[in-house]
């Protein structure tokens, strides 16, 4: 598949996912949406560390354990940057290595293992890449393949199994058993109400560009759709995945076309984006919301000032507006406090100053 890169030249900060639908989408114009309504005070933040003299350019993940950060990056010679907060140091992970065909290794979906540690998608090849938090060498270079066949997007680990979604036909989402080498789809995508009829595949390219996390004893997750504002707050129980909740604020402004080949799916300049990111706690999930659209910021329009925290019973608690840009949030477990990339303007850790639990 060729990579075709419509608007990216604007867009260079969503996340690499996209790629795989945006060879098919334009943009055109439609109606307005709802957007969440903020009850409570504002969220401060507090600069930590810039992350320019650290050598980052262009985070797209981030998770954060006391002094060590692990921060993807999408424009920069390393996939990932483990960075010691106390020294003001980086070390770049995962090389990224350019193939014959002029393809280079590409890395998303950063995300805790539940287990002390960390894993990364490579998406182009299905290797889901496993480090730790303290790394070393041997953890870094531990991979599991995911199963071959399909095209998957974002990968995490729950428990035993490994989580993913992609452009499957058999359900939103993937369970895969590393050790039984044993695959399971479950759960419908969500049905967009102008295109009742819409070919699974289709809903698959629609819902591609989402966020995946999952709750630290691998027993429950939560999916967020980018391009809409249609969030998945499911349970995984002895291997079977049952959905919880779905929150609808709006669905994506989209014209379909159901094309024999590959179907037509075309982005309204007015379509708000969703959710940049999302993190979890054993109790709460929060949750990045932007609500922009390429109309309104062009460049920026995957920032958010919004912060919904959302029980695992998927009821909302609470909505903040936030004094700063975000595009990254992260739940440190050893302090119990959220942080974030803001944009200030330039990519910096900001701490918040909303108790993580």
């Amino acid at each position: 598949m060729e990579f075709v890169w419509l608007l990216i030249s604007k867009m260079k900060k969503l996340s690499y996912l996209l790629i795989f639908f945006l060879s098919s989408c334009s943009l055109q114009e439609m109606q307005e949406n709802s957007l969440p309504v903020v009850d409570r005070q504002e969220v401060k933040t507090e600069i930590i560390a810039e992350l320019t003299p650290l050598g980052i350019r262009e985070p797209g993940g981030l998770l954060k354990s006391g002094p060590e950060c692990i921060i993807s990056d999408r424009m920069n010679t390393n996939n990932i940057y483990c960075v010691d907060l106390q020294a003001r140091q980086s070390e770049g992970l995962f090389p990224r290595v350019r193939t014959r065909s002029g393809k280079a290794t590409l890395l998303n979906s950063l995300a805790s293992d539940g287990r002390g540690g960390w894993t990364a998608l490579n998406f182009v090849t299905g290797e889901l890449k496993r480090g730790g938090i303290a790394k070393t060498r041997a953890e870094e270079s531990a991979q599991v393949m995911l199963p071959e066949g399909q095209k998957h997007l974002w990968a995490v680990q729950a428990g035993e199994y490994i989580l993913s979604t992609g452009l499957y036909t058999e359900g939103r989402y993937m369970l895969y058993s590393p050790t039984e080498k044993q695959t399971r789809y479950f759960i419908e995508y969500p049905e967009h109400p102008e295109y009742s009829d819409l070919k699974e595949y289709t809903k698959s390219i629609l819902f591609a560009s989402n966020v995946l996390k999952v709750r630290p004893d691998g027993g429950a997750f939560i999916c967020a759709d980018m391009y809409s504002g249609v969030m998945d707050v499911c349970r995984i129980d002895e291997g079977e995945i049952t959905l919880v909740k779905r929150l609808v604020y709006h669905y994506p402004h989209v014209k379909i076309r159901e094309k024999k080949e590959w179907p037509s799916v075309v982005y309204s300049r007015d379509n708000r984006f969703g959710f940049t990111d999302v993190c979890v706690t054993e109790n709460k999930i929060y949750a990045l919301y932007s609500g922009q659209t390429y109309r309104m910021d062009s460049k920026n329009f995957q920032h958010c000032r919004t912060l919904i925290e959302i029980g695992w019973d998927g009821n909302v608690c609470s909505t903040y507006p936030v004094d700063t840009d975000l595009t990254q949030i992260a739940y440190d477990e050893q302090e119990k406090v959220l942080y974030g990339i803001g944009w200030c303007p330039k990519a910096a850790l900001v701490r918040l100053n909303v108790l993580g639990e």
